[in-house]
């Protein structure tokens, strides 16, 4: 069986249910990596690679037969639908889901008639589009969490009880860290009376459970997934939210590469996170993340972490025993979540940046680049631009000229 033979049909089929089956000269793929480059002044530079980034196709494309015209028009009508298309590669035979971000149109009826010419730049996307309706999303999100912990408690419970003695005990311990890190974390903030009992309840109860997790293997993950995701309502501030996954997650993450953490552990308690991360995500709103690169920095947070515990679980399936509807109800939530960032995105700010020309005093300037309707909303506006600023000392009184400001509008 050689390449000829393993050729399929390249289509492209709309969200309307059009199917275009069309043919093509050379395809070709481009896909940017998500890079960082440090330039050192005394050594040769370092290139920090985080994620790979989508699949782009430039392709010519064309349709040809007496009908060339009408599918053509066709094609070009149908495309103008804002929603992603799926392409069917003909030599990956994988299906993609992309947005068109140009279409060329190329009669040549002088040189090449009865065939009609697309020339179309095609761009691999993730599905935002919402499972439920949008006011429904943070619901469907916790009810969605709480099935993924049940199953995880259930896989948990089930693979504990194939481990030897001495994985056992490395596993007890492991969890005995687990439990510290997240306290600690969660120590980290202020609570109301009733919460920090609540939390001191639930510290002291998985303590407890660590040491009988042969007998309350189901008890203690239970619990642990309830800890870790208890701070996305706990904490009443929803900055101190993101803070506190964005330190478990870290802290988490160390662990990962650590020879004495068993990985069934690791992943009970990194995937616990990462939906408690969505949940908090989600619980916060456009004067939270303040910018819309914010909301979409956040977004790509989510992403990366369900990328690190995705491939860390098909690289020790082995000893996790991952099934797919867990993976299928965590890749939900990050999605749902996701969508729910990007909705939030449009409502926030621009963040834009000036400098002065000339000696300017704080109210003429807020009031010329922000505005306000009421002397109190403009006491609020200088209140903020100060504070992102961090204007201080005689600045308060007269900003001089070459100084870099920015604002939110």
């Amino acid at each position: 069986m050689t390449w000829q033979d393993r050729l399929n049909d390249a289509v492209i089929e709309t969200a309307n249910g059009d199917r275009f089956v069309f043919e093509f000269q050379d395809v070709s793929n481009f896909r940017k990596e998500r890079t960082e480059i440090f330039e050192f002044s005394n050594t040769q530079d370092y290139v920090q690679r985080r994620v790979s980034g989508s699949q782009v196709f430039d392709w010519i494309i064309k349709f040809s037969g007496p009908d060339c015209d009408k599918v053509a028009e066709t094609f070009e009508r149908a495309t103008e639908d804002p929603r992603p298309l799926i392409l069917h590669h003909p030599l990956k035979r994988k299906s993609f889901l992309v947005q068109m971000l140009s279409l060329l149109r190329n009669d040549r009826l002088k040189t090449e008639a009865n065939q009609v010419f697309f020339g179309i730049l095609l761009h691999e996307t993730i599905d935002l589009s919402n499972i439920v309706k949008p006011e429904n999303i943070n619901r469907f999100v916790d009810n969605t969490v709480n099935q993924l912990n049940e199953a995880n408690s259930d896989r948990f419970a089930n693979v504990l009880s194939k481990k030897p003695p001495n994985v056992l005990d490395k596993i007890k311990k492991g969890m005995d860290k687990a439990v510290s890190t997240v306290a600690k974390a969660a120590y980290a903030y202020s609570y109301a009376a009733k919460t920090l009992a609540q939390l001191n309840a639930i510290v002291a109860t998985a303590e407890r459970l660590v040491t009988t997790l042969e007998t309350n293997a189901k008890a203690f993950a239970d619990l642990q997934q309830g800890f870790i995701q208890f701070m996305s309502k706990a904490l009443v501030n929803p900055l101190d939210r993101l803070n506190f996954y964005r330190t478990t997650l870290e802290e988490f993450e160390d662990a990962l590469s650590d020879p004495n953490r068993d990985p069934l552990e690791l992943q009970l308690n990194y995937v616990a996170t990462v939906a408690g991360l969505c949940l908090a995500s989600i619980s916060a709103d456009e004067e939270t993340y303040i910018t819309k690169i914010a909301t979409f920095n956040q977004a790509e947070n989510i992403f990366t972490a369900f990328q690190t515990v995705t491939e860390f679980t098909e690289d020790n399936q082995e000893d996790i025993e991952a099934t797919s509807e867990e993976g299928e109800l965590l890749n939900q939530i990050v999605k749902s979540s996701a969508g729910k960032l990007s909705e939030i995105a449009f409502r926030a700010k621009q963040e834009r940046s000036f400098v002065l020309t000339h000696p300017s005093e704080l109210y003429s300037i807020v009031y010329k680049k922000i505005g306000a309707e009421t002397p109190e909303d403009l006491d609020k506006a200088i209140d903020d631009f100060i504070a992102v600023n961090e204007i201080g000392g005689r600045e308060l009184f007269e900003m001089q000229p070459g100084r870099v400001l920015r604002y939110y509008v």
